[in-house]
């Protein structure tokens, strides 16, 4: 298991969320094949799922501390 802090996995996939975006955006304003838009939208959803996860866990580890 990760040994980061609950704060610090859910500041990281911040990161690669807002990354994720950032390569989102500058896809859809190229030309580029459709593949490449859902292989990023699919990295977005599993991310924000993660996201959700993480979150859920460190509620779940607050309200039984």
């Amino acid at each position: 298991m990760d040994a980061r802090a609950p704060g610090e996995r859910q500041a990281l996939i911040g990161r690669v969320l807002d990354s994720l975006v950032s390569e989102r955006q500058r896809l859809r304003s190229s030309a580029v094949e459709p593949a490449l838009l859902e292989a990023n939208r699919m990295a977005i959803v599993y991310w924000q799922n993660e996201l959700v996860r993480e979150i859920g866990r460190a509620h779940g580890a607050s309200a039984h501390g």
